[in-house]
């Protein structure tokens, strides 16, 4: 029943189909973080990708970096889609939070604390994203120190 009229929604040009299970109505714009989100539900964004979510960084990644339980099964992943990321699992959920989009959407994304340590140990010659986040970071009302330290 309901396929019936998902198709004839998007024969009618309400409904837009994006992904597999994936409707976008005409009147809203295809948020691809979102997109992204719901094909790989266990990942969490994380690294660079959440440091932009956090508004810490202007560098936008050329590809989005999502971080999912160790054992997670990566053969649905698309080839070059995401930068995957693994976790232990007693640190996978650690600073897990939700993070509008610029379009206005809720993703889950690692916190600010826990975005700035991973970017730090992982950094790979990006060194003007890390001081434009930490300098950001401090400046912020929500920076909360204690915790980054922790």
């Amino acid at each position: 029943m309901y396929h019936g009229l998902l198709t004839e929604y998007v024969d009618e040009g309400i409904l837009e189909k994006v992904d597999r299970g994936l409707y976008l109505s005409s009147e809203r714009c295809y948020d691809e973080l979102v997109a992204i989100q719901r094909r790989y539900r266990k990942g969490i964004f994380s690294f660079e990708t959440a440091l932009h979510l956090h508004n810490l960084t202007t560098f936008l990644p050329f590809r989005f970096t999502m971080t999912f339980p160790g054992k997670y099964n990566a053969s649905s992943f698309k080839k070059g889609e995401i930068i995957v990321r693994r976790s232990v699992p007693e640190l996978y959920d650690l600073g897990r939070t939700k993070v509008k989009t610029m379009l206005g959407n809720y993703v889950e994304a690692y916190d600010m604390e826990r975005s700035i340590c991973e970017y730090a140990r992982g950094n790979k010659g990006m060194d003007f994203v890390m001081a434009e986040s930490i300098r950001k970071y401090v400046d912020s009302d929500k920076a909360d120190i204690p915790k980054l330290m922790e």
